[in-house]
């Protein structure tokens, strides 16, 4: 699988593996998502928005709306 990640986030996935909190890339991602998977598994949740957004690359949502969609319904407090 590819994914196209905004270089914000390429950054934050070098700086983690780079500082030997993750052995790679891959790790970062999954430990990323890890939560988000429960919380779906747990709750029901899906979100609507989120797949029309990606749906058609993306352009739908940016990726600041798409984790405050995600955010808002974990009770995660966004940035």
């Amino acid at each position: 699988m590819n994914v196209s990640l905004e270089q914000r986030w390429e950054g934050f996935i070098d700086e983690a593996v780079s500082a030997g909190r993750y052995p790679c890339a891959d790790a970062v991602i999954e430990a990323g998502l890890a939560p988000l998977e429960r919380q779906e598994a747990t709750s029901g949740w899906t979100a609507p928005l989120m797949n029309n957004s990606l749906s058609c690359g993306g352009k739908g949502l940016s990726i600041e709306a798409r984790i405050a969609t995600v955010a808002s319904t974990c009770m995660i407090p966004p940035r």
